[in-house]
Protein backbone atom coordinates (compact mmCIF):
# COMPACT_ATOMS: atom_id res chain seq x y z
CA UNK A 1 0.00 0.00 0.00
CA UNK A 2 1.58 3.46 -0.94
CA UNK A 3 1.36 6.80 0.93
CA UNK A 4 -1.63 8.07 -0.90
CA UNK A 5 -3.60 4.93 0.20
CA UNK A 6 -2.13 5.12 3.81
CA UNK A 7 -3.49 9.01 3.65
CA UNK A 8 -6.95 7.72 2.45
CA UNK A 9 -7.55 5.27 4.89
CA UNK A 10 -6.54 7.82 7.65
CA UNK A 11 -9.17 10.33 6.47
CA UNK A 12 -11.13 7.49 6.26
CA UNK A 13 -11.48 6.72 9.82
CA UNK A 14 -11.17 10.07 11.01
CA UNK A 15 -14.43 10.86 9.26
CA UNK A 16 -15.82 7.08 11.06
CA UNK A 17 -14.84 9.14 14.39
CA UNK A 18 -16.43 12.74 13.06
CA UNK A 19 -19.61 10.67 12.45
CA UNK A 20 -19.76 8.84 15.87
CA UNK A 21 -19.38 12.36 17.74
CA UNK A 22 -22.56 13.47 15.14
CA UNK A 23 -23.91 10.23 16.07
CA UNK A 24 -23.59 11.16 19.84
CA UNK A 25 -25.06 14.92 19.47
CA UNK A 26 -28.05 13.35 17.53
CA UNK A 27 -28.90 10.92 20.36
CA UNK A 28 -28.76 13.93 23.52
CA UNK A 29 -31.02 16.08 21.11
CA UNK A 30 -33.27 13.72 20.74
CA UNK A 31 -33.38 12.97 24.15
CA UNK A 32 -34.00 16.05 25.33
CA UNK A 33 -37.60 16.61 26.32
CA UNK A 34 -38.87 19.05 23.56
CA UNK A 35 -37.05 17.16 20.66
CA UNK A 36 -39.50 17.29 17.67
CA UNK A 37 -38.79 15.62 13.91
CA UNK A 38 -38.09 19.29 11.93
CA UNK A 39 -35.54 20.51 14.90
CA UNK A 40 -32.11 18.70 14.13
CA UNK A 41 -28.61 19.85 15.66
CA UNK A 42 -26.43 22.07 13.45
CA UNK A 43 -23.45 19.82 13.89
CA UNK A 44 -25.38 17.02 11.68
CA UNK A 45 -24.46 16.62 7.95
CA UNK A 46 -25.05 14.37 5.49
CA UNK A 47 -22.12 13.63 2.83
CA UNK A 48 -22.52 15.06 -0.34
CA UNK A 49 -23.00 13.10 -3.83
CA UNK A 50 -20.36 14.69 -5.36
CA UNK A 51 -18.45 12.92 -2.56
CA UNK A 52 -19.74 9.80 -2.79
CA UNK A 53 -17.82 8.36 -5.50
CA UNK A 54 -14.69 8.32 -3.80
CA UNK A 55 -13.71 5.63 -1.12
CA UNK A 56 -13.64 8.48 1.49
CA UNK A 57 -16.85 9.19 0.39
CA UNK A 58 -18.64 5.44 0.15
CA UNK A 59 -17.59 5.32 4.42
CA UNK A 60 -18.77 8.50 5.17
CA UNK A 61 -21.94 8.13 3.06
CA UNK A 62 -22.46 4.74 5.02
CA UNK A 63 -21.66 6.42 8.27
CA UNK A 64 -23.90 9.24 7.98
CA UNK A 65 -26.68 6.58 6.52
CA UNK A 66 -26.36 4.46 9.93
CA UNK A 67 -26.74 8.06 11.59
CA UNK A 68 -30.00 8.80 9.90
CA UNK A 69 -31.38 5.01 10.52
CA UNK A 70 -31.04 5.64 13.88
CA UNK A 71 -32.65 8.89 13.80
CA UNK A 72 -35.48 8.20 11.83
CA UNK A 73 -35.84 5.17 14.14
CA UNK A 74 -36.44 7.42 17.34
CA UNK A 75 -38.23 9.56 15.68
CA UNK A 76 -40.60 7.28 14.30
CA UNK A 77 -41.20 5.88 17.29
CA UNK A 78 -42.08 9.37 18.92
CA UNK A 79 -44.08 10.70 15.90
CA UNK A 80 -46.33 7.41 16.33
CA UNK A 81 -46.64 8.38 20.38
CA UNK A 82 -47.86 11.27 19.32
CA UNK A 83 -50.94 10.62 16.65
CA UNK A 84 -52.33 8.09 18.93
CA UNK A 85 -52.50 10.39 20.84
CA UNK A 86 -51.96 9.08 24.47
CA UNK A 87 -48.28 8.38 25.98
CA UNK A 88 -48.53 5.05 28.09
CA UNK A 89 -46.26 4.34 31.12
CA UNK A 90 -45.52 0.91 32.12
CA UNK A 91 -48.07 -0.14 34.69
CA UNK A 92 -46.85 0.41 37.97
CA UNK A 93 -48.41 -2.85 39.36
CA UNK A 94 -46.38 -4.88 36.89
CA UNK A 95 -42.82 -2.84 35.95
CA UNK A 96 -40.49 -1.77 38.90
CA UNK A 97 -39.91 2.00 37.33
CA UNK A 98 -41.82 3.33 34.38
CA UNK A 99 -40.62 4.96 31.66
CA UNK A 100 -41.31 8.00 30.43
CA UNK A 101 -42.16 8.28 26.13
CA UNK A 102 -42.47 12.36 24.92
CA UNK A 103 -44.59 13.38 22.91
CA UNK A 104 -43.94 14.76 19.58
CA UNK A 105 -45.25 17.07 16.98
CA UNK A 106 -47.97 18.69 18.65
CA UNK A 107 -47.85 21.98 21.17
CA UNK A 108 -46.92 21.01 24.46
CA UNK A 109 -46.48 23.11 27.98
CA UNK A 110 -45.13 23.10 31.09
CA UNK A 111 -48.19 21.70 32.98
CA UNK A 112 -48.23 18.10 31.63
CA UNK A 113 -51.23 18.65 28.92
CA UNK A 114 -50.18 18.27 25.34
CA UNK A 115 -53.04 19.84 22.82
CA UNK A 116 -54.22 17.15 20.22
CA UNK A 117 -56.25 17.89 16.98
CA UNK A 118 -57.25 21.77 18.08
CA UNK A 119 -58.96 21.80 21.47
CA UNK A 120 -58.46 18.31 22.49
CA UNK A 121 -56.42 17.68 25.74
CA UNK A 122 -54.18 15.19 26.49
CA UNK A 123 -51.05 14.06 28.91
CA UNK A 124 -48.82 11.90 30.17
CA UNK A 125 -50.86 9.27 30.86
CA UNK A 126 -49.77 5.64 31.83
CA UNK A 127 -52.21 2.31 31.26
CA UNK A 128 -52.70 1.89 34.47
CA UNK A 129 -54.86 4.94 35.16
CA UNK A 130 -55.46 6.29 32.31
CA UNK A 131 -55.50 9.25 33.76
CA UNK A 132 -56.38 12.58 31.90
CA UNK A 133 -54.05 14.97 33.06
CA UNK A 134 -50.54 13.65 34.47
CA UNK A 135 -47.63 14.52 36.41
CA UNK A 136 -44.36 13.57 36.45
CA UNK A 137 -41.15 14.39 38.48
CA UNK A 138 -37.64 11.89 38.76
CA UNK A 139 -35.19 12.90 40.86
CA UNK A 140 -33.19 14.83 38.64
CA UNK A 141 -32.26 18.94 39.88
CA UNK A 142 -34.78 18.15 42.69
CA UNK A 143 -38.27 17.75 40.90
CA UNK A 144 -40.08 16.22 43.98
CA UNK A 145 -44.06 16.47 42.64
CA UNK A 146 -45.93 15.09 39.67
CA UNK A 147 -48.62 17.42 40.63
CA UNK A 148 -48.99 20.09 42.28
CA UNK A 149 -51.53 22.65 43.38
CA UNK A 150 -52.29 25.90 45.72
CA UNK A 151 -54.62 27.92 46.49
CA UNK A 152 -54.62 30.93 48.88
CA UNK A 153 -58.43 30.91 48.69
CA UNK A 154 -59.81 29.69 52.33
CA UNK A 155 -62.43 28.03 51.00
CA UNK A 156 -60.47 27.27 47.67
CA UNK A 157 -58.79 23.78 46.69
CA UNK A 158 -54.85 23.45 45.64
CA UNK A 159 -56.21 20.17 43.86
CA UNK A 160 -59.84 19.60 42.66
CA UNK A 161 -61.25 16.51 41.49
CA UNK A 162 -64.95 15.67 39.90
CA UNK A 163 -66.27 12.16 38.76
CA UNK A 164 -69.78 11.48 38.06
CA UNK A 165 -69.66 8.09 38.84
CA UNK A 166 -66.12 7.25 39.67
CA UNK A 167 -62.93 8.11 42.27
CA UNK A 168 -62.62 12.04 42.41
CA UNK A 169 -58.79 11.67 42.97
CA UNK A 170 -57.11 8.28 43.64
CA UNK A 171 -53.33 7.28 44.45
CA UNK A 172 -51.03 4.53 44.17
CA UNK A 173 -47.48 4.12 45.53
CA UNK A 174 -45.79 3.62 48.59
CA UNK A 175 -48.00 5.93 50.22
CA UNK A 176 -51.43 6.60 48.62
CA UNK A 177 -52.28 9.60 50.25
CA UNK A 178 -50.36 12.12 52.34
CA UNK A 179 -52.62 14.99 54.11
CA UNK A 180 -51.14 18.40 55.82
CA UNK A 181 -52.97 21.00 57.42
CA UNK A 182 -52.67 23.88 59.76
CA UNK A 183 -55.76 23.05 61.15
CA UNK A 184 -56.88 19.26 60.20
CA UNK A 185 -54.97 16.63 57.60
CA UNK A 186 -58.41 15.92 56.11
CA UNK A 187 -61.96 16.83 56.61
CA UNK A 188 -64.18 14.71 55.49
CA UNK A 189 -67.96 15.82 53.73
CA UNK A 190 -71.04 15.75 56.15
CA UNK A 191 -74.35 15.72 53.89
CA UNK A 192 -74.93 12.56 54.01
CA UNK A 193 -78.06 10.81 55.64
CA UNK A 194 -77.55 9.11 58.98
CA UNK A 195 -76.09 6.58 59.19
CA UNK A 196 -74.67 6.34 55.66
CA UNK A 197 -76.37 2.83 55.51
CA UNK A 198 -79.36 4.49 54.11
CA UNK A 199 -77.32 4.95 50.44
CA UNK A 200 -79.47 4.19 47.70
CA UNK A 201 -76.41 3.07 45.82
CA UNK A 202 -73.14 0.08 46.45
CA UNK A 203 -70.77 0.71 48.83
CA UNK A 204 -67.03 -0.62 48.54
CA UNK A 205 -64.96 -1.96 51.21
CA UNK A 206 -62.87 0.44 53.06
CA UNK A 207 -64.99 4.07 52.52
CA UNK A 208 -64.94 6.40 54.98
CA UNK A 209 -67.50 9.12 55.34
CA UNK A 210 -68.97 11.48 57.95
CA UNK A 211 -72.92 12.35 58.58
CA UNK A 212 -74.86 14.87 58.49
CA UNK A 213 -73.95 14.90 62.42
CA UNK A 214 -70.98 14.79 62.57
CA UNK A 215 -70.03 10.98 63.02
CA UNK A 216 -67.51 8.85 60.77
CA UNK A 217 -68.28 5.58 59.72
CA UNK A 218 -66.39 2.93 58.13
CA UNK A 219 -67.51 0.42 55.29
CA UNK A 220 -66.72 -3.23 56.32
CA UNK A 221 -68.55 -5.07 53.97
CA UNK A 222 -69.39 -4.18 50.08
CA UNK A 223 -72.80 -3.86 48.95
CA UNK A 224 -76.44 -1.56 48.71
CA UNK A 225 -76.21 -0.09 50.85
CA UNK A 226 -72.89 -2.27 52.43
CA UNK A 227 -72.49 -2.64 55.91
CA UNK A 228 -71.55 0.24 58.42
CA UNK A 229 -69.31 0.79 61.34
CA UNK A 230 -69.52 3.30 63.73
CA UNK A 231 -65.50 5.27 64.09
CA UNK A 232 -66.27 8.19 66.23
CA UNK A 233 -68.69 11.11 66.66
CA UNK A 234 -70.53 13.25 69.28
CA UNK A 235 -72.45 9.74 70.92
CA UNK A 236 -69.39 7.74 70.75
CA UNK A 237 -67.10 7.51 73.89
CA UNK A 238 -64.00 7.84 71.78
CA UNK A 239 -60.60 5.66 71.98
CA UNK A 240 -59.96 3.41 74.92
CA UNK A 241 -56.65 4.71 77.21
CA UNK A 242 -55.65 1.94 79.80
CA UNK A 243 -53.57 3.75 82.64
CA UNK A 244 -52.13 2.17 85.58
CA UNK A 245 -54.66 2.16 88.30
CA UNK A 246 -55.04 5.18 90.42
CA UNK A 247 -57.68 6.49 93.39
CA UNK A 248 -59.47 9.06 92.65
CA UNK A 249 -61.82 9.02 95.67
CA UNK A 250 -61.52 7.47 98.90
CA UNK A 251 -64.24 8.43 101.68
CA UNK A 252 -62.41 6.97 104.72
CA UNK A 253 -59.01 9.57 104.06
CA UNK A 254 -59.55 13.38 105.05
CA UNK A 255 -60.15 14.99 101.82
CA UNK A 256 -61.54 15.64 99.62
CA UNK A 257 -65.54 15.04 101.32
CA UNK A 258 -64.52 12.48 104.24
CA UNK A 259 -67.10 9.86 105.78
CA UNK A 260 -70.00 7.00 105.09
CA UNK A 261 -73.15 7.49 102.97
CA UNK A 262 -75.95 6.48 104.77
CA UNK A 263 -78.84 7.87 102.42
CA UNK A 264 -79.12 10.32 99.72
CA UNK A 265 -76.26 11.40 97.04
CA UNK A 266 -73.08 12.59 96.72
CA UNK A 267 -71.36 14.17 93.72
CA UNK A 268 -67.19 13.51 93.60
CA UNK A 269 -64.96 14.35 91.19
CA UNK A 270 -62.58 11.39 89.59
CA UNK A 271 -60.53 14.16 87.38
CA UNK A 272 -57.26 13.84 90.29
CA UNK A 273 -55.31 11.00 91.38
CA UNK A 274 -55.22 11.17 95.22
CA UNK A 275 -52.73 9.80 97.68
CA UNK A 276 -54.14 6.49 99.54
CA UNK A 277 -53.53 8.06 103.10
CA UNK A 278 -54.71 11.74 103.21
CA UNK A 279 -56.59 11.81 99.55
CA UNK A 280 -54.54 14.66 99.02
CA UNK A 281 -53.79 15.39 95.00
CA UNK A 282 -50.82 13.95 93.66
CA UNK A 283 -51.51 13.76 90.18
CA UNK A 284 -53.77 16.62 88.58
CA UNK A 285 -55.91 15.83 85.14
CA UNK A 286 -55.07 12.11 85.83
CA UNK A 287 -58.66 11.77 84.15
CA UNK A 288 -58.04 14.75 81.25
CA UNK A 289 -60.33 17.13 80.26
CA UNK A 290 -62.97 15.84 77.72
CA UNK A 291 -62.91 12.30 78.89
CA UNK A 292 -66.50 10.50 78.40
CA UNK A 293 -66.37 7.42 80.54
CA UNK A 294 -64.19 5.72 82.94
CA UNK A 295 -63.41 2.30 83.70
CA UNK A 296 -63.44 1.77 87.50
CA UNK A 297 -63.36 -0.68 90.46
CA UNK A 298 -66.32 0.69 93.09
CA UNK A 299 -65.46 -1.09 96.35
CA UNK A 300 -67.82 -0.37 99.69
CA UNK A 301 -65.59 -0.81 102.93
CA UNK A 302 -67.10 -0.21 106.69
CA UNK A 303 -71.24 -1.62 105.54
CA UNK A 304 -73.70 -1.37 107.88
CA UNK A 305 -76.99 -3.20 107.39
CA UNK A 306 -77.81 -4.09 103.58
CA UNK A 307 -77.77 -1.70 100.52
CA UNK A 308 -76.88 -0.26 97.33
CA UNK A 309 -74.69 1.83 95.61
CA UNK A 310 -75.69 3.44 92.31
CA UNK A 311 -73.04 5.48 90.22
CA UNK A 312 -74.42 7.37 87.90
CA UNK A 313 -73.34 10.57 85.63
CA UNK A 314 -72.45 13.75 87.73
CA UNK A 315 -75.75 15.16 88.26
CA UNK A 316 -78.13 12.10 87.77
CA UNK A 317 -80.26 11.28 91.03
CA UNK A 318 -82.36 8.93 89.43
CA UNK A 319 -81.73 5.06 90.41
CA UNK A 320 -81.85 2.76 87.27
CA UNK A 321 -79.46 0.00 88.46
CA UNK A 322 -77.52 -1.04 91.29
CA UNK A 323 -73.51 -0.72 90.93
CA UNK A 324 -72.97 -2.75 93.97
CA UNK A 325 -74.86 -4.14 96.70
CA UNK A 326 -73.59 -5.33 100.76
CA UNK A 327 -75.86 -7.90 103.16
CA UNK A 328 -74.43 -7.72 106.05
CA UNK A 329 -72.19 -5.75 108.47
CA UNK A 330 -68.84 -5.64 108.18
CA UNK A 331 -68.19 -6.49 104.53
CA UNK A 332 -65.62 -5.10 101.98
CA UNK A 333 -66.77 -5.84 98.20
CA UNK A 334 -65.55 -4.15 94.99
CA UNK A 335 -66.86 -4.44 91.49
CA UNK A 336 -65.26 -3.40 88.13
CA UNK A 337 -67.38 -1.66 85.78
CA UNK A 338 -67.58 1.32 83.81
CA UNK A 339 -68.98 4.33 84.02
CA UNK A 340 -70.20 7.51 82.43
CA UNK A 341 -69.05 10.88 83.49
CA UNK A 342 -70.40 14.42 82.97
CA UNK A 343 -69.05 17.18 80.93
CA UNK A 344 -66.90 18.23 84.64
CA UNK A 345 -65.52 14.44 85.14
CA UNK A 346 -67.60 14.23 88.07
CA UNK A 347 -70.09 10.95 89.00
CA UNK A 348 -72.73 11.19 91.55
CA UNK A 349 -73.16 8.01 93.97
CA UNK A 350 -76.62 7.52 94.67
CA UNK A 351 -77.56 5.37 98.54
CA UNK A 352 -79.85 2.88 98.71
CA UNK A 353 -81.22 0.74 101.11
CA UNK A 354 -80.58 0.70 104.94
CA UNK A 355 -77.25 1.37 106.98
CA UNK A 356 -74.36 3.21 105.65
CA UNK A 357 -71.29 1.92 103.80
CA UNK A 358 -67.49 3.92 103.18
CA UNK A 359 -66.72 3.59 99.51
CA UNK A 360 -63.49 4.41 97.51
CA UNK A 361 -62.83 4.91 93.52
CA UNK A 362 -60.01 3.38 92.08
CA UNK A 363 -59.65 4.45 87.82
CA UNK A 364 -57.61 1.64 85.35
CA UNK A 365 -58.67 3.87 82.03
CA UNK A 366 -60.71 6.43 80.33
CA UNK A 367 -62.55 6.84 76.99
CA UNK A 368 -61.73 10.45 74.88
Amino acid sequence: MNNHDDDSKKMALDEIAALRDRLAVLEAHLAAPDATPSARPATLEVADAATSSSRRGVLRLAGATAVGAVAAAAIGSRQAAADAGLVFFSAPNSQPEPTRVNYTGTAANTTGFVVQGGTTYNSNVDSFSNAALGGWATNNGGVRDGVFGYSEKQSGFGVFGRSGSGTAIGGVGFVGGQFIGQRAALQLGTGVATPPAAFASASLLGMIQADSTGTVWLCVAAGTPGTWRKLGGGGVAGSFHAITPGRVYDSRTPAPSPGPLSGGTRTVSVANRRSVDDGSVVQADFVPAGATAITCNVTVANTVGAGFLAVNPGGVTAVAASTINWFSTGQVLANGVTLTLNANREVTVVFGGGGSTDFVLDVSGYYL
